[in-house]
């Protein structure tokens, strides 16, 4: 998680699509993340043919964030990804507290004016 002054007016642009986050049981995940005011894209809903759940949200900054069954093809719980935030310590708060995400390290960047925090499981 990237934020610089200049990220107040944040541009989400055409290339991202979304974060997929697995996890054992993608409506009690959806309950959690429903709780917390997130923005709600998509309720929890049948995929894969009815072998597998999704579930899509939006985090603070308005990124997409799909919930998936964790099985065979999906065992990590999510890839690495840089993303700008427009507010740094309510993202961490969604991404540790309600994800149930690690903050692994936070540094301040002087010469560019950043505050990054680098979080993910495990």
């Amino acid at each position: 998680l990237t934020f610089t002054k200049s990220n107040s007016e944040i541009s989400h642009g055409k290339a991202f699509g979304h974060i997929t986050v697995t996890t054992d049981n993608v409506p009690r995940l959806f309950q959690r993340v429903s709780r917390s005011n997130a923005t709600i894209v998509r309720k929890p809903a049948s995929a894969a043919e009815g072998r597998t759940q999704i579930a899509i949200v939006g985090d603070p900054s308005g990124y997409k964030v799909m919930l998936l069954d964790r099985n065979r093809d999906y065992q990590e719980p999510m890839c690495r990804v840089k993303l700008n935030v427009r507010n740094l310590e309510k993202s961490i708060t969604f991404y540790r507290d309600i994800l149930g995400m690690d903050v692994f390290r936070t540094h301040n960047s002087g010469e560019r004016r950043e505050k990054l925090a680098w979080v993910g499981y495990g």
